[in-house]
């Protein structure tokens, strides 16, 4: 139940964040739920298959689980504002004049 609390709050949270940066709030509350949700196998595959003897430990298993999501969470949440950054810098001039004020001479 309080995984579910859990899960729910960062979606909101990152719906929110996003609705502040001008991103799409709605992708961004996906892409939290399945950063939590990939960080944590990955990092449980990741221990499957350096240590295979505590793949039977519950507790390695949860801490890796948890690790991982956290970790997701966080690469998502640095790439959410760097995207944000991008966006808002982007404010590139562009001309309509093929050639500026120089002659051919001057080249």
């Amino acid at each position: 139940m309080i995984g579910i609390l859990i899960l729910i709050g960062i979606a909101a949270g990152f719906y929110n964040q996003a609705k502040k940066l001008g991103l799409k709030a709605g992708l961004w509350a996906f892409l939290a739920l399945v950063a939590w949700f990939g960080g944590q196998i990955l990092a449980i595959l990741i221990v499957m298959l350096v240590a295979p003897r505590d793949a039977d430990n519950y507790g390695v298993m949860l801490g890796a689980g948890l690790g991982g999501s956290v970790v997701g969470i966080i690469i998502l949440y640095f790439i959410m504002k760097r995207i944000a950054n991008n966006l808002n810098s982007k404010s590139t001039i562009i001309s309509d004049e093929i050639m500026d004020d120089t002659f051919m001479e001057d080249l």
